[in-house]
């Protein structure tokens, strides 16, 4: 269990991510777990390595490439050698409300060079798996997703890293899918990350568990269709329980954000399109457009609570539950000295090994 929750960044099966038990596993447990993190120079092989353990068996690996991440390395092919932190580490709060100074541009140009180098080392990892899997014969019966959990800031809406806002620069991230059957083509209709699970279990041949809220992928893919039937993209981020940001996104491009504070409330609306950056906000008070917009936000934060809510109640038997508990008592000091990066978990067919999450395969800023 400790193993599992450690490659699983703490996200606790059957447990709504902001209950007491969970917030405490996140603060007292989850900082000294570090030095088992994989190095990214070792993530390929590890995975091949457990990849040749049993050869002839179906699995299913979910690897977490953590190099796009602080502190931001240079290689010396976009930036010079050496390694770049965050100016303000820590959380920062929920934008507009939290901003911080701006460096100097000659100190964020040498950050986003020495990302676009992490991000280069990220593709790099992602080929010696390709290759990998294709020397040993099994990249054609494999369907490869790569995606990302969230994009990067480099001061673009006042602050840095990830985790402050639901601006483009941090929740439009990249979505490729490869493998047998599937029609090579670039698809413009929107996809979520939360269809990425019905996606892989239809591939999967199985059924997609209750509680799942995304749509399958899978007629898009092989070339059924342009359409995912996906009608609207909403985002949310909450830092504690106050301070909080939701965004929607309709097929006419108006994206409007409504984000809270304990004490304030701000809504903005960009056009897309036109002003992908969100530079200028057109949120007109009591506008018909704005009201509209409003009221389907509104509607897809009351959904997104009843999912939560029905997604979470699966029964954890006393055993399990008791061990979760046991987890609240621990806490450990943070691991001594630098951090390493990188996380893999995999499972073979009838296996429950951890898995981990994301990458970033190009030099564009997600």
């Amino acid at each position: 269990l400790p193993h599992y929750m450690k490659r699983t960044v703490g996200r606790v099966p059957g447990l709504v991510p902001t209950t007491k038990l969970v917030r405490a596993y996140e603060i007292l447990w989850r900082p000294g777990l570090r030095e088992d993190w994989i190095p990214g120079d070792e993530l390929a092989g590890t995975f091949l390595r457990w990849i040749d353990d049993e050869p002839d068996i179906p699995f299913f690996a979910h690897i977490q490439i953590m190099e796009p991440h602080d502190p931001y390395e240079g290689s010396g092919v976009f930036g010079p050698a050496g390694e770049s932190l965050l100016p303000h580490p820590g959380i920062l709060g929920i934008h507009p409300f939290s901003k911080h100074p701006r460096i100097p541009e000659t100190d964020n140009t040498l950050m986003i060079d020495r990302y676009d180098d992490d991000i280069l080392s990220a593709d790099r990892i992602l080929e010696s798996i390709v290759r990998g899997l294709g020397d040993r014969r099994r990249l054609v019966e494999t369907w490869l997703i790569l995606t990302a959990d969230d994009g990067e800031e480099f001061g673009d809406h006042g602050g840095w890293g990830h985790g402050r806002s639901v601006c483009e620069e941090l929740i439009r991230v990249p979505l490729i899918v490869v493998g047998e059957g599937i029609v090579p083509r670039r698809i413009s209709s929107f996809a979520r990350l939360v269809d990425i699970g019905p996606t892989v279990t239809e591939l999967a041949g199985i059924e997609t568990p209750e509680g799942f809220v995304g749509r399958s992928l899978v007629p898009v893919l092989r070339g059924e269709t342009d359409e995912t039937s996906v009608t609207e993209i909403f985002s949310e981020i909450w830092v504690g329980t106050e301070s909080k940001a939701f965004a929607l996104l309709p097929p006419e491009g108006a994206k409007l954000i409504d984000a809270h504070s304990a004490t304030d409330r701000v809504r903005t609306l960009f056009d897309i399109e036109r002003d992908p950056s969100e530079r200028t906000d057109l949120f007109r008070e009591g506008s018909a457009g704005a009201d509209s917009l409003l009221a389907r936000l509104h509607r897809a934060v009351e959904e997104a609570g009843r999912n939560r809510s029905e997604s979470v109640r699966p029964d954890l038997d006393p055993i399990t539950r008791r061990r979760l508990e046991a987890l609240t008592e621990r806490a450990h000091a943070p691991h001594e000295g630098r951090r390493q990066k990188g996380g893999i978990g995999a499972a073979h067919e009838g296996e429950g090994r951890p898995l981990g999450d994301g990458a970033q395969p190009d030099r564009d800023p997600l």
